[in-house]
């Protein structure tokens, strides 16, 4: 995340990532993102995130397409308190 907040490029771009078919590059980064959240209990998300998120977290513990990691972030996410940053939603 940069510091003004943003994840993502003015076209929602994401070109920051590895590709995705640079399984090692994933799995460094996965376990670095590990390595960072295994000590976190809340998660802190912005609007937009959270409405991604609030769909696809839960159907990815079980769909049968995930990764291993897909579906261990799952689990993390549903159990995690989240703080959702915004000005729009009303609940």
């Amino acid at each position: 995340m940069t510091l003004d907040g943003f994840s993502t490029g003015p076209k929602g771009e994401m070109d920051w990532l590895p590709p995705f078919d640079n399984e090692e590059a994933w799995k460094d980064l996965h376990q670095e993102m590990w390595n960072q959240i295994d000590n976190a209990d809340a998660m802190l998300l912005g609007r937009v995130t959270y409405q991604i998120w609030e769909t696809y977290r839960p159907a990815a513990a079980t769909n049968p397409k995930s990764t291993e990691n897909d579906r261990k972030f799952s689990r993390y996410a549903e159990e995690s308190r989240k703080l959702c940053f915004q000005r729009h939603l009303t609940k």
